[in-house]
């Protein structure tokens, strides 16, 4: 057994080691949600008093790839900007890439059309749920979640959660574990541009306006067709008063007031005892 005369230097405290490996970085790229914003270890009660890095370590850019577990593109994405234009990304407000998380999941989920449809599963297993409905009423936090996770996808653009069936947990937003739970209840509500819309209503509404819009452009088509008609009507009339010709349907003289616009029949209201220009009921 070997044995020396010098007296060991005690180890470095966790905090000061922290700070001497930060010493002189170019930057610090926190890989995860756990170094990002202290994770589940810093979730209530928080009992080993865990916290981010940003709280130990200062004086150097840092950026957070928050998520559990971290996109490996995202990060290689990371590096690879700092290696090409000698700077990191453009951040949010949590230290985030905006490349990476400047959009929220619900707004480029592939399930999107079925939130805006109203039609969502509400039990696993269930038709909607088979069929690849829209996983809100089942706890997915996608609505209040920024990442990129349905365009890039993980395993080399495998797949993601949704893709597989469960919703999002919200795991790449600070204090997920605290502000997200239970995973799978339903987010109480979701703000779109200034409009609130609850789940329950928000299918109705879309649904109700579509119908609105259709009415419109039914409503629209029969003016125009009115419209039309009369003006077809009085030049008639206007053409067999200068030919000498009695007034009536411009294309069969003296059968009253009926005429024929791109298949449509329309009345001047002369044979219903109506005033000129109304429909036939169409």
């Amino acid at each position: 057994m070997c044995s020396s005369s010098k007296a060991r230097s005690p180890p470095a405290s966790p905090d000061r080691a922290r700070s001497t490996a930060a010493r002189g970085a170019a930057g610090i790229i926190n890989v995860g949600t756990c170094s990002a914003f202290g994770g589940i270890p810093n979730a209530h009660p928080n009992p080993t008093g865990a916290v981010k890095v940003e709280d130990v370590v200062s004086g150097v850019p840092v950026v957070n790839l928050s998520g559990c577990p971290v996109n490996a593109d995202n990060l290689t994405a990371t590096i690879v900007h700092y290696l090409t234009f000698g700077a990191f990304p453009a951040t949010d407000e949590f230290g985030r890439p905006l490349f990476a998380y400047g959009e929220l999941i619900h707004n480029t989920c592939p399930r999107r059309g079925h939130f805006d449809a109203g039609q969502f599963a509400v039990e696993w297993g269930d038709e909607g749920h088979r069929n690849g409905w829209c996983l809100y009423r089942l706890g997915c936090k996608g609505p209040e979640t920024s990442h990129n996770c349905p365009s890039v996808r993980y395993n080399e653009a495998t797949s993601w959660p949704v893709a597989a069936g469960h919703g999002c947990v919200g795991c790449s937003e600070p204090h997920f574990w605290d502000t997200m739970s239970p995973f799978y209840d339903r987010l109480p509500h979701v703000d779109t541009e200034g409009f609130e819309f609850t789940a329950d209503r928000l299918g109705l509404t879309i649904v109700a306006a579509t119908a609105a819009g259709f009415a419109l452009h039914g409503v629209g088509k029969a003016v125009q067709h009115r419209v039309g008609a009369a003006r077809d009507a009085r030049a008639a009339r206007a053409a067999g008063q200068e030919a000498g010709a009695p007034s009536g349907h411009p294309g069969i003289p003296g059968y009253g007031g009926h005429a024929s616009v791109d298949g449509e029949d329309f009345s001047d209201g002369s044979d219903y005892g109506g005033s000129a220009g109304e429909s036939d009921g169409r």
